[in-house]
């Protein structure tokens, strides 16, 4: 029965902002977009170049209709940010007013009509460090409260969140998320893809065995990196408690490991993409 129903396939990758070999690593994210076909998709961590347009490249090779980006400046010359890319175009953007402080990224939420369903989208990408996991909660609180004004507007209407959020799957975000805890006296439920639906083997997201997962880890102090643990931070989630109906996820793989030249790898995460109800 499920083989048959309507279902919405949403892929998320933090892409690293990394000028290396950049073109060539969003040409491997092009083909493997090609492959696993995807209705949307959360990236995180798109730089803005003068000469490169990555959503336009990846628009244009997919021939999608729909791209949205957000953008903090993190120097003199480069920014990057959030971005939502869909095969329809997008029907309205929306002002989450996360309230980003210096150099937070702006998350970002976007909406588009798929089999007569009207489905938001939202791409977020929380703040890392060991000591801001109460600013990624006040990030997951803000984010929840604005969808559940959306679906007080329209109740059928099917939110779906993808992303970096730098939190593991016992913190304090995710708990709030889960429906285990509350934050500011207010609780929430997301039902998570990869609880419903993952793999014991596609857990993880988190990348320690390439040249950029090093470099990161070195640029901020690491010296040993291959002593960092494995970690899922990245997440797709749909609001609510959709067990069985609208939302329920039915399928959820990992994407973005293929190599280019000489090992190169597409970024240090893995990718996610999820199948849900429609």
């Amino acid at each position: 029965m499920l083989e048959t129903a309507p279902t919405f396939r949403l892929a998320t990758l933090n892409l690293l902002h990394n000028r290396e070999s950049l073109e060539e690593r969003v040409d491997l994210v092009i083909e493997e977009l090609k492959a696993i076909q995807p209705d949307a998709l959360c990236l995180q961590e798109v730089l803005e170049l003068p000469d490169f347009n990555i959503l336009k490249r990846i628009n244009s090779a997919l021939g999608w209709k729909g791209g949205y980006r957000g953008r903090v400046k993190v120097s003199a010359d480069e920014s990057h940010g959030n971005a939502i890319l869909a095969k329809q175009p997008l029907t309205k953007i929306h002002d989450l007013d996360s309230n980003p402080q210096a150099n937070e990224v702006e998350n970002i939420a976007a909406s588009l009509i798929h089999g007569g369903k009207l489905i938001h989208l939202l791409s977020v990408h929380f703040p890392w460090g060991s000591q801001k996991e109460f600013i990624r909660a006040q990030h997951a609180y803000q984010i929840s409260d604005h969808v559940q004004l959306l679906h007080q507007v329209n109740p059928e209407s099917l939110s779906l969140l993808a992303g970096d959020f730098n939190s593991g799957e016992e913190s304090d975000t995710l708990r709030f998320m889960n429906g285990l805890s509350f934050y500011q006296e207010k609780s929430t439920f997301w039902t998570d893809a990869w609880d419903v639906a993952g793999q014991e083997n596609n857990w993880a997201t988190t990348r320690i065995d390439t040249e950029f997962a090093i470099s990161t880890a070195k640029s901020v102090g690491i010296r040993y990196p291959h002593l960092m643990p494995t970690r899922r931070i990245d997440y797709i989630k749909s609001f609510g408690w959709n067990y069985g109906q609208p939302g329920h996820p039915t399928k959820m793989e990992r994407w973005a490991d293929s190599e280019g030249h000489n090992g190169l790898t597409i970024s240090d995460h893995y990718g996610l993409y999820a199948d849900f109800l429609l």
